[in-house]
């Protein structure tokens, strides 16, 4: 299988996301971590800074491709 996409809002992302994450890719060639935001949750963390603390922390993952989903605009690479 070529791509697995992995949407959440990551606010934090725990060892139970990163568990997920190594998992699918062991699995997949490519996978593209979609994060959301939810207007219905107070996040701890903006939506960039979330994507830049999950880059700094899992840069060997190979194929990880992160994006940030944006309410009624869909996904976008960041």
């Amino acid at each position: 299988m070529k791509l697995c996409i992995y949407p959440g809002t990551f606010d934090p992302f725990t060892n139970g996301h990163l568990d997920v994450l190594q998992r699918a890719a062991k699995l997949f060639k490519h996978v593209r971590v979609a994060v959301a935001i939810d207007s219905t949750k107070k996040p701890l963390f903006s939506p960039e800074r979330r994507v830049a603390l999950i880059r700094a922390n899992h840069p060997n993952t190979i194929g990880l491709q992160l994006r940030q989903i944006l309410p009624g605009q869909g996904v976008h690479q960041i």
